[in-house]
Order: C-alpha cells, then sequence, then structure tokens
C-alpha cells in the first residue's frame, strides 16, 4: 500500500519513523535544508499535500506529479534513482531540493550505466518539469544538485492538461523542463550527461522566467538544436554559470544552432563562461543570437559583444580556470553571485570574481618556468562516434595527437607536426587510418609536446 501524501513505501532501520521525518521542514516554503536519513523510499504517482522524502535512497518507480499546491522537499544528501523512463512534473504547487557542498542531492537513472548520447531509452528517465505553475506559488528551488542521465524523447513527454499557459515542447529539455510563469530557481547545480531534441539540459519556454547562477553545464547533448539550453519565448537569468563541452549533432551543418539557443528570447547572460562547446554547424557557435546588451562579463568562444566581455581561452582545468585564465577576476558582482562558488570556497579572491561557477584558488607564489604536460580533453565522452579532442600547449613545438586501441595499437595519428603555443582543436571521426569505423569500446588519446605528454580515455559507443 501507499502512504497517503507520500505514494511510497519506506524500507529503513527497525522503529524508523515516518511520521516525524519532517523535522526541520517549513511548511510554509522556506528553504530549509532537510538532512537525509539511512532508509530506502519508493515513490510514484500523485502528490497533493505537503511531503518530504527524507530517505538517502529514493526510487522513483512511477511518474510523479505535484498538484493541489503541495510542497515536496527532498532531503540533502539524497539519491533520486528513477526506475524506468519516469519524470518528475510540478503542476501547481513546489519543489525544494536544497542540498549542501557536502551533501548534495543527485537526480540520476537506475541502469545509467547503459546510457548512451542516442535516442534510446536505455539507462534513461524522463527528467524535471515545471508546467505553468501559478505565479502567485513558492519558488521551486534546486540548490547544489546533480541531474543527469535524463532524457527528452520525441513523441515521449506526457500530455499537458487543457488550460491556460504554454504546453511542453515535444522533446525539449533533456534534465528540466519550464514553461509558463512556473517560478524556479537553480543554482550551484551540475547539468551532465542529458539528451534532448532540443536544450540537452534544459528548455525555457513560453515566458518562463527562471533564475540559473553558479552551475555548470557539460557533456550535454542534442540532437537538433541547443546542446546545452534552449529558450524560447521566454526570457531567464543565467549567471555565474560554466557550459563547456556540450555537443549538438544536428542532421545538417546548415542548421544554425550551438550551446546556447534563442528563439525570441533575450535573457540575461551575467559573468558566464561559454567555450568549448561542439556544434555540427558551419561555424563554432556557442550562444545563438546573443543580445549585446543583456550579456555583460562572459567569456563565450568566437563573439565578442556587450559590457566587459571576453572571447579568450579560459583555460579551464578540467571546468576550473587554470593559471593565467583571463576569465580571473574578470567577472562583476551581482545579486546572483553567491558567497562560495560551486566547489564550496569562498566567491572572491581576488580584485574581482571570476567569470563562471569556479572561483580560482589565491596564487600563493610566483609563476615559474613554462613546464608540464599538456591539458587534454574529449568531448562528448562517450562518443557516437564524432569526439573533439582539445589540447592546450605551453610552449609552441613538436606535437602528436594519436588515438590507441585497447592492445595499445594506433589507431589514428591525428596531429604530426609543429604547432603553436595555446590551445588546439582536432576531430576525429571514429575511423581508423585506413577510413574504416572503429568498433565500439574504450581508446586511449595521447599528446605528446615539448613539455610532456597527457593521456585519456575515450569511450566510443555505436
Amino acid at each position: 500500500m501507499r502512504a497517503v501524501g507520500y505514494g511510497c513505501r519506506v524500507f529503513g532501520p527497525p522503529g524508523a519513523s515516518r511520521t516525524d521525518d519532517a523535522a526541520g521542514w517549513s511548511p510554509a516554503g522556506a528553504p530549509v535544508t532537510v538532512l537525509a536519513r539511512p532508509g530506502r523510499l519508493e515513490v510514484g504517482g500523485a502528490i497533493d499535500q505537503d511531503t518530504v522524502w527524507p530517505a538517502a535512497e529514493v526510487i522513483v518507480t512511477d511518474d510523479v506529479e505535484v498538484v493541489a499546491g503541495a510542497s515536496l522537499t527532498i532531503a540533502a544528501g539524497a539519491t533520486v534513482t528513477f526506475d524506468g523512463f519516469h519524470g518528475l512534473r510540478v503542476l501547481d504547487g513546489d519543489l525544494q531540493a536544497i542540498g549542501t557542498p557536502a551533501a548534495p542531492i543527485t537526480f540520476t537513472a537506475a541502469d545509467r550505466d547503459r546510457w548512451r548520447p542516442d535516442l534510446g531509452r536505455d539507462g534513461a528517465w524522463n527528467g524535471l518539469a515545471f508546467v505553468n505553475v501559478p505565479a502567485m506559488r513558492d519558488s521551486s528551488r534546486l540548490r547544489w544538485c546533480v541531474i543527469e542521465h535524463a532524457k527528452a524523447l520525441p513523441g515521449d513527454d506526457w500530455l499537458v492538461p487543457a488550460g491556460p499557459g504554454g504546453v511542453l515542447v515535444d522533446g525539449a529539455g533533456g534534465a528540466v523542463r519550464v514553461v509558463g510563469r512556473s517560478p524556479l530557481e537553480i543554482s550551484h547545480g551540475i547539468l551532465r550527461r542529458n539528451l534532448a531534441e532540443r536544450g540537452g539540459a534544459m528548455a525555457i519556454h513560453h515566458g518562463a522566467r527562471p533564475l540559473l547562477a553558479g552551475n555548470l553545464l557539460h557533456d550535454n547533448h542534442a540532437t537538433l538544436r541547443a546542446s546545452a539550453i534552449w529558450i524560447s519565448y521566454a526570457d531567464a537569468v543565467v549567471a555565474h554559470s560554466t557550459v563547456t563541452a556540450n555537443e549538438v549533432a544536428a542532421p545538417s551543418p546548415a542548421i544554425e544552432t550551438g550551446a546556447i539557443d534563442h528563439v525570441f528570447a533575450r535573457p540575461w547572460h551575467l559573468g558566464n563562461v561559454v567555450w568549448g562547446n561542439a556544434t555540427s554547424h558551419y561555424w563554432s557557435l556557442q550562444i545563438r543570437e546573443p543580445k549585446a546588451v543583456n550579456t555583460r562579463y562572459c567569456d563565450v568562444e568566437n563573439w565578442l559583444g556587450g559590457q566587459g566581455c571576453l572571447s579568450a581561452d579560459p583555460l579551464l582545468d578540467p571546468f576550473e580556470p587554470g593559471t593565467g585564465s583571463p576569465v580571473i577576476d574578470a567577472a562583476a558582482a551581482t545579486p546572483w553571485l553567491g558567497a562560495i562558488d560551486l566547489a564550496g570556497r569562498p566567491r572572491v579572491v581576488g580584485s574581482a570574481p571570476d567569470m563562471g561557477a569556479f572561483e580560482a584558488p589565491a596564487a600563493t607564489s610566483s609563476p615559474g618556468p613554462v613546464t608540464g604536460a599538456p591539458r587534454l580533453r574529449a568531448w562528448p565522452n562517450p562518443a557516437n562516434p564524432r569526439v573533439t579532442l582539445a589540447f592546450t600547449m605551453a610552449r609552441a613545438g613538436q606535437v602528436e595527437l594519436s588515438v590507441y586501441d585497447p592492445a595499445g595499437r594506433r589507431v589514428r595519428t591525428l596531429v604530426s607536426g609543429y604547432l603553436t603555443a595555446g590551445e588546439h582543436r582536432r576531430r576525429w571521426d571514429g575511423c581508423d587510418r585506413d577510413g574504416r569505423p572503429v568498433a565500439a569500446g574504450t581508446y586511449v588519446v595521447r599528446a605528446t609536446t615539448p613539455t610532456g605528454t597527457t593521456v585519456t580515455r575515450l569511450t566510443i559507443v555505436r
């Protein structure tokens, strides 16, 4: 039987109480952190009264809908695992998922090892949706959350009940969908390895105005537009966030799109890093149709416009600004900066905040001679099969970039020659030196430069 208001069963230590698990929770909707307790909770169905998921392990066995003005609170440190292609949708009420740097809340799939960047359901769940929530409701808050392995697939979205407001766009918003005036804040979160036709990580549509602050979006995928965020007929504040290593693979290079795609939208971009996102478009586009007046103190690859903006390699390592990064002390404080960064460190170390979700630690000594191996990144990873390889050279010289199979045999040499200092990128199509597609599996990429050698592992799926 399902407990009223919980839609679940509790499997916890002997003598565990279900009625006192809401201690410390504010029915008024104030963002109070509730720490998860040992135990296992199965949930599913409609939530029509204020509810707490207090267990460290929450298993979602059916679609969940928050209705009738109810508030759903998830305890800090909980892992919410969707057993099947289910999702969580807020229609009339709010979701309070308030984690901490030491105890984040994770939304993930049960068979996530089977997740692939394709249109299949294996290893995936159906994401979070906030649809036409009345504006007078308390804001939903997702703080210190990790949202991964979700998909929005064409033809698979739930039907939207008849009524005022917008509709869920079919196949849009892999991890999060927000429609209408639904009040929503996502801060200090990580959205990774999600997929959709539009908006691999998130879709914002029809008058929505969410706040996205201090987040990291990486390794998300789109099959048509916007590998990270798709904003359509809507507005948003995207502040102090890092968007990198996402990929859109549209069916034609003529489709103009990038990591962030605006369609009749004028969101604010403040203090962000948008760099190193792969697109199938002819040009390495990062933000489609950015508005200079609304884009300030950002580092955007191949675009320079707006007050205080840069277009310079941020030297991410892998997501934080590395030594000598131009984004250090290059942003400006906003009301959404926060006291700490995504790593839990003090937000302002130098004369000004750093661009992006991370603050570089204060320098402890003067820089010495240029030494050390090159930084090497591969995205998307897993790849199916195209992949972008990026490496940064501390100084000019002879370089070799090669791919090796699990037996150590060289499969393909992508670079062999002299290159200048700085970041370089090469695309690998998943074929060997003779043009034959390689088998699915794990491969090793090795970059050798005058200052050292770096290797990274890459998984090819087909």
